[in-house]
């Protein structure tokens, strides 16, 4: 499941996969308003290594505001690679799925998205993040430049770059801050948020606490 503010003209909207791995979803009218009814998500192109094509299933869904109004939408199919949508304005029509393997991504087991603009003056640095579980544990994200910009393309979570997760999820706090939880490989419950004081803002890249020490 997957859930994300689309602004404030509509309020939020919420995904789900049903036991088949459809993609279903339904939508405030407006913020704090009466929710529509359900129904299934645009689906991408069919599969076509396969005979005969077959449609995509997805295990995993991920959404966020990219910080300027538009939402940002990211699934996992079941053979996961990563698939990414975004609004194409405030409140209004979603583009087309773009994948597979979204902004060569490799094959991932969790995602988590999360809003992680942040206003310095006149300006607005960063807009949406993704972050993600490897095949082999690694956590790895991807982060937008400026809100419904390029983006920097895939980094490891750390700088030790040692520590192996199971789970991850994330929300942006209320200082503007982003905040990332994994529950690492030794069931651990670590964090890192953004530091909105450093120039440019950015994650801390170490976690808390350091279960990395001791995976040396």
């Amino acid at each position: 499941m997957a859930a994300a503010w689309m602004g404030t003209m509509r309020g939020s909207r919420f995904w789900g996969i049903t036991e088949d791995g459809i993609l279903t979803s339904c939508a405030q009218n407006m913020p704090a308003g009466n929710w529509g009814a359900w129904s299934d998500w645009p689906e991408p192109p069919k599969d076509k290594t396969t005979a005969p094509p077959t449609p995509v299933r997805w295990i995993e869904v991920t959404a966020c505001e990219q910080g300027d109004g538009k939402g940002a939408l990211w699934a996992l199919d079941t053979k996961r690679q990563l698939w990414g949508m975004g609004q194409e304005s405030p409140g209004g029509n979603w583009g087309g799925w773009s994948g597979l393997n979204w902004l060569d991504a490799p094959k991932l087991r969790n995602i988590a998205a999360v809003t992680t603009a942040v206003k310095k003056g006149n300006e607005t640095i960063h807009g949406a993040c993704i972050w993600g579980i490897t095949d082999d544990y690694k956590i790895i994200y991807n982060e937008q430049s400026v809100p419904g910009g390029s983006w920097f393309g895939w980094s490891v979570g750390s700088f030790k770059d040692t520590m192996r997760g199971d789970e991850i999820t994330a929300a942006r706090q209320n200082n503007q801050s982003a905040r990332v939880w994994v529950v690492s490989n030794d069931d651990v419950l670590v964090s890192q948020q953004v530091n909105i004081n450093s120039s440019p803002p950015g994650f801390e890249r170490f976690w808390t606490p350091d279960v990395e020490e001791s995976d040396k």
